[in-house]
């Protein structure tokens, strides 16, 4: 796709499989609260993503069919390749948090915070 670039079905570096379950470290023993909040966060980026998808393809359109008059759908094609440029890529540091699983997570002794 001209607006998310060549390599988009990869940008979300890999998170994706934890949301399918398909995880090695998906037992995380009493730390679910911190994966979920992770995954919770990759969901959303995923789920804008493809939200802006669709208003660019649906924008495309109107563009090539000479219906953007006020240049509001060119501002929505420049929308999303922002995001898909210089948002979504914020996946990559989830999907590599969320793949080092939550062993770190509480390994201190309570005491001490």
């Amino acid at each position: 796709s001209p607006i998310a670039g060549p390599g988009i079905r990869n940008q979300a570096g890999g998170g994706t499989a934890f949301l399918s379950g398909n995880n090695s470290s998906s037992n995380f023993s009493g730390r679910a609260g911190f994966q979920f909040d992770l995954s919770k966060d990759m969901m959303g980026y995923v789920t804008y993503a493809w939200l802006w998808a669709r208003m660019a393809t649906v924008a495309s359109a109107q563009v090539a069919a000479g219906a953007d008059v006020d240049g509001f759908h060119a501002d929505k094609i420049a929308l999303a390749r922002f995001y898909f440029q210089r948002v979504l890529p914020r996946t990559q540091g989830l999907a590599a948090s969320i793949g080092a699983g939550a062993g770190s997570i509480g390994c201190w002794a309570d005491e001490r915070i």
